[in-house]
């Protein structure tokens, strides 16, 4: 679930959230955070998408640094992969992601395996 306090928001900032929900909704691939619902309640919006249970790049990359450890060539190009495969796929939907970072491509692992989830599109644009 992410909740966004829309009252302390200019109005950009209210639209940017509102057109994440429209975009979320629109995309449906296994390397996407999956949107299921959103409501508004006591002035935030809530989303409630899918839960990356291993976090983010970023703090992945922290994480084995301070631990001294790398990433096998497999991750890597696992991942490189499955972030080609999402980002070809909304351009398909002719959609711009326009914040790609570390801190907005999430992890899961499922069976001792890690799955990319890209998200955050709150400053998305379709083309």
């Amino acid at each position: 679930l992410k909740e966004i306090n829309l009252i302390e928001m200019s109005s950009k900032e209210r639209n940017d959230a509102m057109n994440e929900v429209r975009l979320l909704s629109m995309l449906d691939h296994k390397n996407i955070i999956s949107y299921y619902d959103s409501f508004i309640l006591n002035g935030s919006l809530n989303i409630v998408m899918e839960y990356a249970n291993a976090g983010d790049i970023h703090l992945e990359i922290k994480k084995r640094t301070l631990q001294n450890k790398t990433f096998s060539e497999f991750e890597i190009l696992s991942w490189f992969t499955q972030i080609c495969e999402a980002i070809q796929f909304i351009f398909t939907k002719n959609i711009l992601h326009r914040d790609l970072k570390t801190q907005n491509i999430f992890l899961s692992i499922v069976d001792g395996n890690y799955y990319i989830k890209i998200g955050d599109f709150g400053i998305a644009k379709i083309l």
